[in-house]
């Protein structure tokens, strides 16, 4: 039948410019830069980059997030640390923190120099977790012994420190 067959090529006509509105599907991308787990991971408040670390495999990468590129990865023995946690960046997405047994490091994706080291307070301890101010212009720490601190980010003065718990619990 004639008129049959002219429906159903009018029916193929019009579902095409559907089928072309749904747009390409998402693509997926399989990352293999790190040779073993992820320890900790970030991501730029601009949402532009992702930063990982594996302390397994001794690397910091940064990552485009739109097309999954890998854009750089640092040897984490050229920052002369041997683990790194906790990372976080900062509001300008260009500087991020991160804990190791040093200390705090304020460190910048630029260069991957470390602009500042906010030194543990109490000794045999490391950061656990910290937490910045709104304004970012200070960072409240807490070590595994317990001992929770506030620092100036600006000139990285100790601006106040207390204990928490007794000694005998590891916070970490």
């Amino acid at each position: 039948n004639m008129s049959a067959r002219i429906m159903i090529v009018l029916c193929c006509l019009l579902s095409i410019p559907l089928i072309a509105a749904a747009g390409p599907k998402p693509e997926v991308f399989v990352q293999t830069g790190h040779s073993s787990s992820v320890n900790s991971a970030a991501i730029s408040p601009d949402n532009v980059y992702l930063l990982t670390v594996s302390n397994s495999d001794a690397t910091m990468r940064l990552w485009d997030i739109a097309t999954g590129t890998e854009l750089f990865v640092h040897n984490l023995s050229e920052l002369e640390v041997n683990y790194v946690m906790n990372l976080r960046f900062l509001s300008d997405s260009r500087t991020f923190l991160n804990t190791t047994p040093q200390g705090l490091e304020v460190s910048s994706i630029d260069n991957w120099t470390v602009r500042r080291t906010y030194p543990l307070v109490s000794l045999n301890s490391y950061y656990v977790d910290y937490d910045l101010g709104e304004d970012e212009r200070e960072v409240v720490l807490l070590d595994s012994e317990g001992v929770v601190s506030c620092v100036d980010m600006k000139t990285g003065y100790l601006k106040w420190s207390c204990m928490v718990q007794d000694k005998g619990t590891d916070w970490g």
